[in-house]
């Protein structure tokens, strides 16, 4: 998968989106505590039916480089 959906200005579409789930080893549930919405709109960001805010992208990306950071620091 192309990486660069972790720069800003880049769509961050269902497909980054289900791959940060499963790069991040969260649940739907976990996912949606992190980002503040209901469990029904994490499932349609990852079906691609709701289009995904950018605020939330963004958060997404930065969990992911804090999570990349934290394992190669491990």
């Amino acid at each position: 998968m192309d990486k660069g959906y972790r720069s800003a200005g880049c769509a961050f579409t269902s497909d980054h989106f289900r791959y940060w789930i499963e790069s991040m080893e969260v649940t739907p549930a976990e996912a949606a505590e992190l980002l503040g919405v209901s469990l029904s709109t994490i499932d349609a960001y990852a079906a691609g039916v709701v289009t995904i805010p950018d605020q939330q992208a963004k958060t997404c990306r930065l969990l992911l480089r804090l999570g990349t950071k934290r394992l190669r620091q491990e």
